[in-house]
């Protein structure tokens, strides 16, 4: 459930109207977007679940207007308006006593959470019941949401606890996607309950889909040891790809790096014996994993320009310098542009301190989004960033004074740290697409100590295993991404990477933490399997493009 841009930026601007009380702010808003996109259930639902509750008044009325779902409409409506007034509509009042939708509407509108004892007598269709659970999460109020879930009635079929635990998983998406993680605790604990309710219904398939869930929601409440109960709570041998990727990525989190380590190795086998599924709900945020850009080069490069722009204004008006560092520094001496495969861009600060004020300058901008999650003090070596307005990420690097060097890192989202350290420079003033900025004064000394031989392409270099600038290579956090990049190769079948993998284990194959002969010898046959495969369709391909050559 995410709702598109076009859509998204229509509601900032009704949502800005409305606050203002501009009427033909609206109507300019709702004429420029097609309205069966902006009542269709995902965006209502993306609305509800950012509690955005004069929007969504908003869009039950149009509903309404329209004859769009006009009877639900009217029903949230009713709901909607009770709980903002703090009266009940007589719309509710007039449904039973014991009504659950009833009930709920008005302990919301009473700021009174139900108690268990009540919602025993509750009554009402699986319609009426969901809609209870929502409106308690639309309005925060997770206590009886759990009552009411707790309660349900044991006659509710499998159907229904689908439907429920698909609104649960919509609501966490946004939570997710908007970084609010303070839910994520709560998110587990109805996730739990749905489970056991799942199972109790003869639904023992949705019980086994919503665990991961569960597993998630725990590890984004930092309640590591919990999550990692749950997976260990299925035997090793039953487990799938994803339960033991889950399982490293959540050991690693908790700080156990040998036992991550290990784990990761039962991964790759498991990934070697032919278990391909997804590595879990959080794996695509692992920044070690490759991806293709979703736009052109060009299209990127206008964005980042943007996003340039805004975050120089900023750090000018705020009188702190910011420094282009690590490929887009290389694009810029290179190639005096981004380059290709860049998908966000790289700038620097020195002084680790900083993050603090540099975290608020841009919360307080409404440019750009950050989470204090990633602020850990002098232990702080990146800001992960992104600029609303055009998508562009945007990584800060913080370099503080260490070893006479000056020292960098990257904290990686599974739960690993990387550090590299540089020769102490100067910075000068420069512009790089259109942007008035600085870089490192000796910048080719710099990329050479980031990336050896920086003058010359090279598509297969893992930046993360191959600077020259990283510190305590070999080390168990230098492991960890190995093996990360390993299980990507091997997914992605990528035989040029695996190859290239492989040396590095070599190189490193004196270390305690590197992986056993036993299972980079398996690695090195998956390597010549994925090389015949790629030499067959290669033979394959050979006459059709002779034959196009010749016609």
């Amino acid at each position: 459930m995410n709702t598109n841009n076009h859509i998204a930026e229509c509601l900032n601007r009704v949502k800005a109207a409305l606050q203002h009380g501009d009427a033909s702010g609206v109507a300019e808003a709702l004429g420029k977007v097609d309205l069966d996109d902006l009542l269709s259930p995902d965006t209502i639902d993306d609305v509800r679940a950012r509690r955005e509750h004069v929007v969504c008044i908003f869009l039950f009325t149009l509903a309404v207007d329209e004859g769009a779902f006009p009877s639900r409409a009217k029903t949230l409506l009713a709901c909607y308006q009770s709980i903002l007034a703090g009266t009940v509509d007589t719309r509710i009042a007039t449904l039973p006593r014991f009504n659950v939708r009833a009930m709920s509407v008005s302990a919301l509108a009473g700021k009174k959470p139900l108690r268990p004892e009540e919602v025993k007598k509750a009554t009402g269709d699986d319609q009426a019941w969901q809609d209870s659970v929502e409106l308690c999460l639309d309005f925060n109020d997770w206590p009886s949401a759990v009552s009411l879930l707790e309660a349900m009635p044991r006659r509710r079929s499998a159907g229904f606890w689908r439907s429920m635990a698909t609104s649960l998983l919509t609501r966490q998406k946004v939570y997710r996607n908007t970084k609010l993680y303070q839910d994520s605790a709560r998110f587990a604990r109805l996730y739990e309950i749905c489970i056991r309710q799942a199972c109790a219904a003869g639904d023992s398939k949705l019980a086994k889909i919503l665990k991961p869930l569960q597993v998630s929601a725990l590890e984004r409440a930092g309640r590591f040891n919990e999550a990692i109960q749950l997976i260990q709570s299925t035997r090793p041998s039953q487990r799938s790809f994803g339960e033991n990727y889950s399982l490293s990525r959540l050991l690693c989190k908790r700080g156990d790096l040998e036992l991550s380590l290990a784990e990761l190795d039962v991964t790759l086998t498991s990934l070697l014996d032919g278990d391909g599924g997804e590595r879990g709900s959080d794996a695509a945020q692992d920044p070690v994993i490759v991806k293709t850009p979703e736009e052109g080069v060009r299209s990127f490069s206008a964005r980042s320009a943007l996003a340039l722009i805004d975050l120089a204004k900023l750090f000018h008006d705020a009188e702190q310098k910011i420094f282009l560092v690590s490929g887009t520094l290389l694009g810029f001496m290179r190639e005096g542009r981004l380059m290709a495969h860049d998908k966000d861009i790289d700038v620097g600060v020195i002084g680790w301190e900083k993050q603090f004020e540099i975290f608020k300058l841009l919360r307080n901008s409404s440019l750009f989004s950050l989470s204090a999650r990633d602020l850990h003090g002098h232990e702080t070596h990146l800001l992960p960033v992104h600029h609303r307005p055009t998508g562009v990420a945007i990584d800060i690097f913080l370099y503080r004074e260490q070893f006479d060097k000056l020292v960098t890192g990257v904290e990686f989202v599974f739960g690993h740290r990387q550090r590299f350290a540089f020769s102490p420079f100067a910075l000068t003033a420069t512009k790089f697409m259109g942007v008035d900025l600085y870089v490192p004064d000796d910048s080719g000394r710099n990329l050479e100590e980031n990336f050896g031989n920086w003058r010359v392409p090279d598509k297969g270099y893992i930046s993360h295993l191959e600077s020259p600038s990283t510190l305590a290579p070999g080390g168990l956090d230098f492991m960890i991404t190995a093996r990360l990049h390993t299980i990507d190769a091997l997914k992605s079948k990528n035989m040029t990477k695996l190859r290239r993998l492989l040396e590095i284990f070599a190189r490193w194959a004196h270390m305690p933490c590197a992986p056993s002969p036993a299972l980079l010898e398996r690695l090195d046959r998956q390597s010549r399997s994925f090389e015949r495969g790629a030499s067959v369709q290669r033979l394959a391909a050979a006459p059709a493009m002779m034959s196009a050559a010749n016609a």
